[in-house]
């Protein structure tokens, strides 16, 4: 299985490279969360550190979650439009590692855009104030939800973005479902993240848990994809 995914992994990874208009959102939603934190820096009026912070932190989630919303549906709708998907339904790979492996890719490319977004907000910083700061990352609190808190929600939004594609094919639809699914998870979070020092211990035990909920979910939609049924939506 792990091969599978692999080769799923690599086929997904080639495609998502090689779609020019994929890029381009890609490296636009990276630019536009990495540089407009570091406008904050020198703002007219004072901004405490911890709500800068929890800010910055805020972009950095926003960049994976369009990211994921964006290439989830579309790894299977491309396919699906260009009647591909039927040769790889006809291939010898279990529909398990075929689901895993839009998911995984789609996630990855999430979590991904999330470091390229941390990295711009970083270099920012360092040619606003001359000098290389750490900002948030300076804090455990900070590296924690910085780092973690992406990649669940990214590999969450990834897994229901890939079923909901299973079975819508406008991309549109698909991709707004996608995001509203967000609004589940995203609503708690929003209401407890005032600062960094406040949001710290409920919002470590939230990523922890939604972590499960991810593996919990790639689980049940490797078992829930299954060729026959899919066939009825093609």
């Amino acid at each position: 299985m792990a091969q599978d995914i692999g080769t799923m992994l690599r086929k997904e990874a080639s495609e998502f490279l090689g779609n020019v208009r994929t890029l381009r959102v890609f490296f636009l939603v990276v630019l536009i969360s990495g540089l407009l934190p570091t406008l904050s820096l020198e703002a007219p009026f004072h901004i405490p550190n911890t709500l800068r912070g929890a800010l910055s932190i805020f972009y950095v989630v926003v960049a994976a979650v369009v990211v994921v919303a964006q290439t989830a549906p579309d790894l299977v709708i491309r396919e699906r439009a260009g009647h591909t998907l039927e040769s790889l339904l006809a291939s010898r790979l279990p529909d398990a590692a075929i689901f895993a492996g839009k998911a995984l890719t789609a996630a990855l490319m999430g979590y991904a855009a999330s470091l390229l977004t941390l990295a711009v907000q970083l270099m920012g910083a360092a040619v606003r104030l001359h000098t290389l700061r750490l900002l948030y990352l300076a804090s455990p609190t900070g590296r924690w939800l910085a780092l973690a808190a992406p990649l669940v929600i990214a590999a969450y939004m990834a897994s229901v973005g890939t079923f909901v594609a299973l079975r819508i094919l406008d991309q549109w639809s698909a991709y707004m479902i996608t995001v509203m699914s967000l609004g589940a998870i995203i609503l708690p979070f929003a209401l407890h993240w005032i600062s960094l020092d406040v949001a710290a211990p409920w919002l470590r035990g939230a990523v922890a848990v939604l972590g499960g909920v991810d593996l919990i979910l790639l689980a049940l939609g490797g078992r829930l994809f299954r060729r026959e049924l899919l066939v009825l939506f093609l």
